[in-house]
């Protein structure tokens, strides 16, 4: 009796997931909402039907940035698969992949590390080792260990990742780019600035034909160009790549988005490394208004701009009040970029400047 409400409903879902990778939030939100009625209407809503519209829901609430919102439809999700006694299938582990990917974005590399685990697990066990899916975990398995620190371990597991991506789905693959471009950010953590500059200079070009020059994602590979060239103190050719994301995320994105904050951070410091002072200052400040507003206030993304917002007010002599910024974000950026990053230096520079000085 149902059939065709059914079929129309998850016809519904799938145009509108398609919708959120094109980047049409609003149609996508109206394409999953409209499924979801459907769905709950149809078959209650604890139905199992229901779970993958709450994970496209979820996806798209993340992708707005609206962090808590997407946490709670991922939970409802996996919650109808336990429910439902399918907590150790596929589509259970995708779910719990992608909360883990929300915990990785808010700094819980732990949470997120167990998560990604669970997932690998399961998906040996349901898919076989030669799966897109397994692959993907596995990557997202060493993306954790890389942010815990753990760079040894997270190293083969990259290499392991980017490889079965390559064999299984292509050079060209939206997921086999995502995951080379968290291994060029992998590159400039371990120090490897010219490597990591090749890979994701390769990224960015072959993300403009996949998924097109005005996506997101086409933003964010070029703001980790731009955080390789920072670092190698390349400010004038980083300012024109952030400006570049800074333009697309205008279009692509909402105006507060936590990937606009990051890309005004990386603003923020090609100004300072150009002697802009005050122009840093004000970017920075931008950057932290809108981090505050999804971020915790230990994470990594906040530390990384308070960081710089310390340097740029003491160069204008106001050591005390940049003193606290660079002594709480110090052990974080020292955790998640390293002691030999560029930025990492600088802050411990500029802390040995002050501290003995001080009573």
């Amino acid at each position: 009796l149902h059939s065709f409400p059914t079929r129309r409903s998850s016809d519904l879902h799938i145009v509108g997931n398609a919708l959120c990778e094109q980047g049409e939030l609003d149609k996508c939100e109206q394409r999953l909402q409209a499924a979801l009625e459907m769905q709950r209407e149809l078959a209650g809503p604890d139905a199992l039907l229901v779970a993958p519209t709450l994970l496209g829901h979820a996806k798209l609430a993340q992708q707005r940035g609206a962090l808590d919102i997407a946490e709670r439809y991922y939970n409802e999700s996996l919650g109808i698969y336990r429910n439902q006694g399918q907590e150790q299938t596929s589509d259970a582990a995708s779910v719990m992949n992608d909360l883990a990917g929300l915990y990785s974005y808010r700094g819980d590399f732990v949470k997120a590390e167990t998560l990604y685990r669970a997932a690998l697990d399961i998906d040996r066990h349901a898919l076989g080792q030669d799966h897109p899916q397994v692959a993907m975990h596995v990557h997202d398995i060493a993306v954790a260990l890389q942010m815990q620190g753990k760079l040894a371990e997270a190293e083969p597991l990259y290499v392991e990742s980017t490889q079965m991506l390559r064999r299984i789905l292509g050079p060209q693959h939206p997921h086999t780019l995502d995951a080379l471009a968290n291994y060029g950010r992998f590159l400039r953590r371990s120090g490897n600035m010219a490597r990591a500059e090749e890979v994701l200079s390769d990224v960015l070009a072959s993300d403009r034909v996949a998924r097109g020059a005005r996506h997101a994602f086409v933003g964010h590979d070029l703001v980790s160009l731009a955080n390789v060239r920072l670092d190698r103190g390349s400010y004038t050719s980083a300012e024109q790549d952030l400006r570049a994301a800074l333009d697309i995320y205008a279009e692509a994105l909402p105006a507060e988005h936590p990937y606009v904050a990051s890309a005004l951070t990386g603003l923020g410091r090609a100004q300072l490394g150009q002697g802009l002072i005050k122009d840093a200052e004000q970017t920075l400040r931008r950057a932290i208004a809108m981090g505050e507003k999804s971020l915790p206030a230990d994470s990594a993304p906040l530390a990384t701009t308070k960081s710089a917002l310390g340097v740029a007010l003491l160069n204008q002599g106001q050591a005390d009040a940049a003193t606290p910024l660079l002594r709480d974000s110090y052990p974080i950026i020292m955790k998640t970029l390293g002691e030999d990053a560029p930025l990492t230096k600088q802050v411990r520079d500029a802390l040995a400047g002050i501290e003995p000085a001080r009573p």
